[in-house]
């Protein structure tokens, strides 16, 4: 949520470029509350601690959007301005959260069918490492005997997509359509992001020309708006 969240999107995003989450743990799991990561990187060797990430400054909570199942927010102390590198998504609504004295801020969500992935997580088996906080709810895989790197839930790459199609890119979050209620007199092309019009020689008319955009989610929005073409002058 870029718009509504820049410092917090900024913040995250900036740690996405340092490679800061590359190989990095979910380090808490909540079950029917939460999953947590962005503060500590896989050990090697696999039974030593956790390492923590390098955090930057902290940031100005940007509290405003509601901690709903599938969100994600900023995790932080009780100190509100305090956020730096971790982060938790939302198994449920999780409202109290919302608290107008003690929020905490939202700055984006799961699209698609990736909250399963989420709430498989979510269920995985939570431990107490016995190494104080905040390792008490700490998700392990299957241990049996010293800890191995498979035992660990972790994130072994980030890689942020263009909001809107560009040229070379096969992936974006948004895909868009174009239609024309006369495409003998008004054709129409999406070339990456750009629209294009072509026109027959020597008609004239009118056609609406319809933009349809979707999410992973299948959401959609639509806008339209009526071409004229008049004839050429000889």
């Amino acid at each position: 949520f870029d718009i509504s969240t820049p410092i917090s999107v900024q913040n995250f995003l900036r740690y996405v470029d340092r490679g800061s989450y590359i190989n990095s743990l979910i380090h808490r799991v909540s079950p029917s509350f939460v999953i947590q990561g962005g503060g500590f990187k896989v050990p090697v060797p696999a039974t030593d601690p956790p390492t923590a990430i390098t955090s930057l400054e902290p940031i100005v909570n940007e509290a405003g959007i509601s901690n709903l199942r599938g969100t994600l927010a900023m995790a932080r102390t009780a100190e509100l301005d305090s956020a730096t590198s971790e982060w938790f998504f939302n198994l449920v609504d999780n409202t109290t959260l919302d608290d107008p004295i003690n929020p905490y801020a939202v700055f984006g969500r799961v699209i698609g069918n990736s909250i399963q992935v989420v709430d498989s997580i979510g269920q995985i088996q939570p431990y107490n490492m016995g190494i104080g906080e905040p390792f008490t709810e700490f998700p392990l895989i299957n241990p049996s005997g010293p800890l191995v790197e498979e035992n660990y839930v972790a994130i072994y790459s980030v890689e942020p997509i263009p909001v809107y199609p560009t040229a070379g890119e096969d992936i974006s979050a948004l895909t868009f359509s174009v239609s024309s209620t006369d495409p003998n007199l008004v054709g129409t092309n999406l070339v990456n992001s750009e629209l294009r019009l072509s026109y027959p020689s020597g008609e004239a008319g009118s056609a609406t020309i319809t933009v349809e955009c979707s999410d992973s989610d299948g959401s959609k929005a639509s806008t339209s708006f009526l071409v004229t073409v008049n004839p050429k002058a000889p």
